[in-house]
């Protein structure tokens, strides 16, 4: 039954005309040197240097490895080179499993077709994917199972979708659109929740737009600690819909608390790092390790980005206070992310309170609504 769901799904993205499709690089953390690569379902062509090669079937294996600046292939007794190779699905669904061959790395699935070559690293993959399958995939990557709450869902979907085609010229000068990690979108292969199918479908094309009816940067964030942020107060581009907004929705959440201690010599050593002299050391005494945020602010102690604290430190937030216990630097914290845009935890509470997707998605956002990108008026995908 789950099976003929899944058809279903998929002939409603083809009746419908949705064929936009994203270059995302796989595994683009990894270091990759080996790879085996099996046909999960339907029927794939291998092109090498843009030529055929062989028909590959359901079940059968590819062997991948990295020659020097080419890509042995080793398919049954078959075994050839070539500089790039092109696995290019010929059925109604096509899925290929992905198992490298590193240590720690687990297979995984993936829709549609597959680009291997490489650069000094290793082996370089991207996956040509339908918009709608690498949605399903970023939503069940990002949220995970939600238990009876389809509205929270369609919020995701919405945002992911929009989120990827603002940014689908990314990393276009590395020969793809987008990473599959938090730089991007975390993406870690091809959907099997239905409900994520579903909402994924009821929501297809739908984007988020501005009141000049632009697509939006639709960022978002695990907790926001009680307060987002405006964009130019972390990334200094100032927009009209990423306002900071109070939310009392994420207060109770996993994310929201956090502490994190460090020795006071590490902490001077930071400060130290920053261009301090010895006399603002001894002018500033424990002022230099006190700090207060009741609401978020941009800098802290001395004039110091707070995301200055974040990275040096690995902190989960920018939203935090800075308290001295004995030798120690205790920083108690708000929030999981950068907070700008939509709080995820805080949007699954108001779907919890009974709010719609449309106005989780209208309360982060500031003076947005939603379209099918057919409307747009511009040519957003060059």
């Amino acid at each position: 039954m789950m099976k003929f769901f899944f058809l279903f799904i998929l002939l409603i993205f083809v009746i419908s005309g949705f064929s936009i499709h994203l270059d995302v690089r796989l595994l683009s953390q990894k270091q990759l040197n080996r790879m085996e690569i099996t046909i999960h379902a339907g029927k794939y062509n291998l092109y090498t240097d843009k030529k055929q090669s062989l028909e590959i079937e359901k079940n059968q294996s590819v062997f991948i490895r990295k020659d020097g600046d080419s890509v042995s292939v080793t398919v049954g007794t078959s075994v050839f080179k070539s500089s790039q190779i092109h696995l290019q699905g010929s059925s109604f669904i096509n899925v290929f499993r992905l198992v490298p061959k590193e240590a720690n790395l687990s297979e995984l699935l993936f829709d549609d077709d597959l680009i291997i070559k490489t650069d000094s690293t290793g082996l370089v993959l991207v996956n040509h994917v339908d918009l709608e399958h690498y949605v399903a995939g970023v939503v069940q990557s990002e949220v995970g199972i939600v238990k009876d709450q389809m509205e929270y869902y369609y919020v995701q979907a919405i945002i992911s979708r929009t989120y990827a085609l603002v940014n689908y010229l990314k990393h276009n000068e590395e020969g793809f659109n987008l990473c599959d990690n938090e730089h991007c979108q975390v993406y870690k292969g091809r959907n099997r929740n239905a409900d994520i199918s579903r909402a994924v479908a009821k929501t297809s094309g739908v984007v988020i737009v501005d009141e000049n009816l632009q697509m939006i940067s639709a960022a978002f964030h695990a907790n926001c600690g009680g307060q987002t942020v405006n964009s130019e107060d972390i990334w200094t581009i100032p927009t009209s819909y990423l306002k900071a907004v109070s939310d009392s929705f994420c207060f109770n959440q996993s994310g929201a608390t956090w502490t994190k201690k460090v020795s006071l010599k590490d902490y001077n050593s930071f400060l130290l790092t920053q261009q301090l002299s010895e006399t603002d050391f001894v002018k500033a005494g424990k002022n230099m390790v006190l700090f207060s945020q009741p609401e978020r602010k941009i800098v802290g102690p001395h004039r110091i980005p707070l995301k200055t604290f974040r990275t040096y430190f690995d902190l989960r937030s920018t939203f935090f206070e800075i308290v001295l216990e004995e030798n120690k630097v205790v920083f108690v914290g708000r929030g999981y992310g950068h907070g700008v845009g939509l709080c995820q935890q805080g949007a699954l509470e108001m779907i919890r309170k009974g709010y719609d997707y449309k106005d989780v998605i209208k309360y982060y956002y500031s003076g947005v609504q939603l379209i099918h990108y057919s409307q747009l008026k511009y040519n957003f995908m060059p």
